[in-house]
């Protein structure tokens, strides 16, 4: 792997990043890597450059250096294209659920050392309809979180700012009522819910024992659903979420599926990029992607 094409978003990433792209870069060339930088500078731009990189032979690596939205556009674009080069991740973003379950370094001195070692994995991807996702499809509280917390917020108190964001949902006099018709082998449901995930890995949203039996490579997806209950109930499961207890709760529902179906008249959000809302099918693709570990 001596030629690298580093997808850069100078966007990603908090202020207090002790390491940079540059520094990276130093790594890998004093390592006697041929590397090349590529800076989005617009929504898609790393989705096309990954495909185009793939398709022309002549690199040997992807390096993603950026958050979770722009991870999912490399995935993206590497599920687009025939050629599946391998794909190594500099986590830059404020949450980088992916990258944090995985454990992937943000020091380059860590990160470089597993590329000159071919520390090359394979990894599922979910489908859903014609759009990929490397982490989390999610539905509810959750996906409002995403979107309404502020980059003021994130920037300053990272994984905190979702934790007070959530909580503010579930102080609410009321919580939006939201309907959710799921349908797999493992369950039939049709009701009421609060949060609904379809999860590759076990952190979602800064929460990184969500799942906590998730596994990247086994072929099944990891389900959450939280449904309707008084809201200091609700409070209760998500402090048990911190240990990966709340999936004990009378009102969760955990279980693992490689495909399902469902319709909801809410947002639906893969990996914090909207979707969409109304009727969607999700599979899992064994083993789709060669990764750095």
């Amino acid at each position: 792997m001596n030629r690298i094409r580093i997808l850069f978003n100078p966007k990603a990433g908090r202020k207090d990043d002790r390491f940079s792209v540059e520094d990276l870069i130093l790594s890998l060339v004093h390592h006697g890597l041929t590397v090349s930088l590529f800076k989005t500078e617009k929504a898609r731009d790393a989705y096309h450059e990954t495909i185009r990189v793939a398709e022309s032979g002549d690199h040997d690596l992807i390096i993603c250096a950026g958050g979770d939205g722009t991870l999912n556009e490399v995935i993206n674009g590497l599920m687009s294209s025939p050629r599946k080069i391998p794909l190594a991740v500099f986590p830059m973003g404020t949450m980088n659920d992916f990258s944090e379950f995985l454990k992937l370094p943000r020091d380059p001195e860590k990160l470089v050392p597993r590329i000159l070692n071919d520390q090359v994995y394979p990894v599922d991807v979910g489908k859903i309809d014609d759009t990929y996702f490397i982490n989390v499809a999610s539905m509810g509280i959750f996906t409002s979180v995403a979107h309404t917390t502020t980059k003021e917020s994130k920037n300053l108190l990272g994984p905190l700012a979702y934790y007070l964001e959530v909580l503010k949902q579930f102080s609410a006099a009321s919580l939006p009522k939201a309907k959710i018709s799921i349908h797999c082998q493992e369950l039939t449901y049709e009701g009421d819910f609060v949060i609904f995930l379809i999860s590759n890995s076990s952190s979602i949203g800064g929460f990184h024992n969500m799942a906590p039996n998730a596994s990247v490579n086994d072929g099944r997806f990891d389900c959450v659903l939280i449904k309707k209950a008084p809201v200091h109930r609700l409070v209760e499961v998500f402090l048990k979420i911190l240990s990966g207890q709340h999936i004990t709760s009378e009102f969760v529902t955990y279980f693992q599926t490689s495909r399902l179906s469902f319709t909801t008249e809410e947002e639906v959000d893969i990996d914090g990029e909207y979707l969409g809302s109304g009727t969607y099918a999700i599979d899992i693709i064994h083993k789709a992607i060669q990764m750095i570990i």
